[in-house]
């Protein structure tokens, strides 16, 4: 039987960078990404579909560093660029 929190990357039981967890605490740390998931998508090099005040997308990351894993949202259009290009609009679940 597959894990739940494996299959739901906006899990409520993970901790939210921003809230549970300071962007402080973990700036300049490396962390695995392992779920990239877009509230947008990057079309002839615009950003669509974002509405509200929703962040771009969602990373799940892991770390020794972290008691355990946190959803950090993308919240910068440059950074959501950056991860758009590196995942070319696919979902990536590496769990």
């Amino acid at each position: 039987m597959k894990d739940k929190q494996a299959d739901n990357p906006q899990n409520e039981d993970l901790m939210l960078i921003g809230k549970d967890i300071s962007w402080k605490e973990i700036e300049g740390k490396i962390y695995r990404v392992t779920h990239f998931s877009p509230f947008a998508s990057l079309e002839s090099g615009k950003i669509k579909g974002i509405t509200g005040s929703l962040p771009y997308a969602l990373l799940r990351i892991e770390s020794p560093k972290l008691p355990k894993e946190a959803s950090m949202p993308v919240v910068h259009k440059h950074d959501f660029r950056n991860l758009w290009e590196v995942y070319r609009g696919r979902s990536l679940n590496l769990l």
